[in-house]
């Protein structure tokens, strides 16, 4: 059986992408969400998973986005994949989100970064286990992310 980690904060877009994986995969894997930065880093790190969709932007800790000071990361994703890069982890990997740009002033001298700059990052550290990414929510999303599972099954 296939374990897939889904990493994304927000529910809704949560059932969008397993509505996805379900089309895809049918029966034949087994799903773990996680909802924030620290979880995702950790889960990452334990292994176990054939493939992981990662959204980029999300809270840091548990305690929620109406909890300010547990923090927002809004490059979370780039520091997962940098970190897997770094750890030499290589699992098949898909970027989902739900922004075309990014800006994060610790890390790019706070220059913003577009979605096509944030896919050859992660090409760049990934190589062949990237999948590729999908910008959620215009029209179409669906199919490039069913483009990429289908890929992947193969």
């Amino acid at each position: 059986m296939n374990k897939i980690l889904v990493v994304e904060d927000v529910s809704e877009k949560f059932a969008d992408i397993s509505a996805s994986l379900l089309t895809v995969l049918k029966s034949k894997y087994c799903v773990t969400r996680v909802e924030n930065l620290n979880d995702a880093e950790d889960a990452v790190m334990n292994g176990g998973w054939s493939l992981i969709l990662l959204d980029i932007s999300m809270d840091i800790s548990a305690s929620g986005a109406f909890d300010y000071s547990s923090g927002h990361a809004t490059m979370g994703g780039i520091d997962i994949l940098e970190r897997m890069h770094l750890m030499q982890i290589s699992i098949p990997t898909i970027l989902v989100t739900g922004f075309d740009s990014f800006q994060d002033p610790d890390r790019f001298d706070n220059a913003i970064m577009n979605l096509e700059d944030v896919d050859q990052l992660a090409y760049d550290w990934l190589g062949d286990s990237y999948l590729g990414c999908v910008r959620y929510g215009p029209i179409g999303w669906q199919a490039d992310l069913l483009k990429f599972l289908e890929a992947w099954k193969r």
